[in-house]
């Protein structure tokens, strides 16, 4: 979050000094570009659609000159997942892509790009994104781990799958989706030897 702090009496009456009177001027404050982008995705997440400003939105976001890294970072984030609502898996790698050169250690990045990657049915590419993410101690393990399970699955690697379906159900034993999965498994134990 980014706070705006309140104009101090030097800088008023400095204005005052310099002739502009306290009624002539005007302070908006509201959010920023970031936190709109950032509100932006979030929305779009939730009801499947961007907004039809969202994406310039966010391109504002990107080219301010002097946002931090880690605003950088999260702001391609953000209009890379407008871009994978949107269907739009290039764009959206490319930003997610851009996320993680300015911020190695943004494991969302990792886990968004794999999705992208993974609608590519670029499995392999989607899997090493994903386990990056988990390297990095995500937030969100459960998830990384159920689109872990299904990359392996769409990949052929049936043992693999079927450990972060349980993985995912472990970690968030409420959510049904993982349980789902899991049932259409039929798991048999060949001894050893």
């Amino acid at each position: 979050m980014f706070k705006i702090g309140m104009l101090s009496a030097a800088a008023v009456a400095g204005l005052v000094a310099f002739g502009a009177s306290a009624q002539e001027s005007v302070t908006v404050l509201g959010p920023s570009l970031f936190e709109e982008c950032s509100s932006a995705a979030a929305q779009a997440q939730r009801t499947g659609h961007v907004g039809i400003n969202d994406l310039e939105t966010c391109n504002a976001a990107v080219g301010r000159s002097w946002s931090t890294v880690g605003e950088t970072a999260v702001t391609f984030v953000n209009r890379g997942t407008l871009h994978l609502v949107r269907g739009e898996n290039d764009k959206a790698v490319k930003d997610f892509s851009q996320a993680i050169k300015a911020d190695p250690t943004l494991a969302s990045a990792y886990n968004d790009r794999g999705v992208a990657l993974s609608a590519q049915h670029r499995q392999a590419e989607a899997i090493s994104d994903f386990s990056q993410a988990l390297s990095l101690k995500v937030e969100n393990a459960d998830q990384v781990h159920f689109n872990r399970a299904m990359a392996y699955e769409d990949a052929g690697d049936l043992k693999r799958a079927y450990l972060d379906y349980r993985k995912a159900a472990e970690l968030n034993p409420s959510w049904e989706q993982p349980a789902r999965q899991l049932a259409r498994f039929n798991v048999s134990h060949t001894p050893a030897g």
